[in-house]
């Protein structure tokens, strides 16, 4: 009995040191930390204007995509339907911001071109497979477009056609995020 008691005076002495000293680990297992809220930035918008390039580069831009979208669809008529409209629609896209480009007078056969790609678009929209003779038709008109465009268009020719702009324009010119 004696020895009972002592064991169970070591056991209280040993549980009461534990519960006094505590564990870290599992006081942080079990307990809630609080959810804090994600800071905001403030993000600023400039009011003031921005440089836009010249007429020149801009066309030249899109000239160059269109060439290479052009390109890429000659190259296409014998892939898939997916490609052959991604580089339709693209191509007529780049067409129609060299058109905006310059003055009224000027894109009027260029407008031809970009109708005659329309129809193009929705002729492979309609069918289902490309026969072989009808992309060689559609090869050899992409290849006669692509060439009268590059003659009469190209960048180093249409100088004197390009609309005038203003150097700047007000609006956005790209978020500005605040230090903290």
């Amino acid at each position: 009995m004696r020895k009972r008691k002592e064991y169970s005076f070591i056991i209280g002495v040993l549980a009461i040191c534990l519960v006094s000293a505590g564990c870290a680990q599992v006081k942080k297992k079990f307990t809630r930390t609080p959810v804090q809220e994600p800071r905001l930035q403030h993000v600023l918008f400039q009011d003031d204007a921005y440089a836009v390039p010249p007429t020149s580069e801009r066309y030249t831009q899109a000239y160059l995509f269109w060439k290479s979208w052009h390109d890429e669809l000659i190259k296409s008529l014998t892939s898939n339907k997916k490609r052959q409209l991604l580089c339709a629609r693209e191509a007529a896209g780049s067409m129609e911001k060299m058109a905006s480009l310059l003055k009224e007078e000027q894109t009027v056969d260029l407008a031809s071109n970009i109708a005659e790609l329309r129809k193009l678009i929705t002729r492979i929209e309609e069918a289902n497979t490309l026969t072989t003779y009808r992309a060689k038709n559609y090869r050899n008109r992409l290849e006669k477009m692509y060439m009268h465009i590059q003659r009469i268009y190209h960048p180093s020719k249409v100088a004197d056609w390009f609309v005038q702009t203003s150097q700047t324009q007000p609006g956005y010119a790209g978020p500005a995020v605040a230090g903290e």
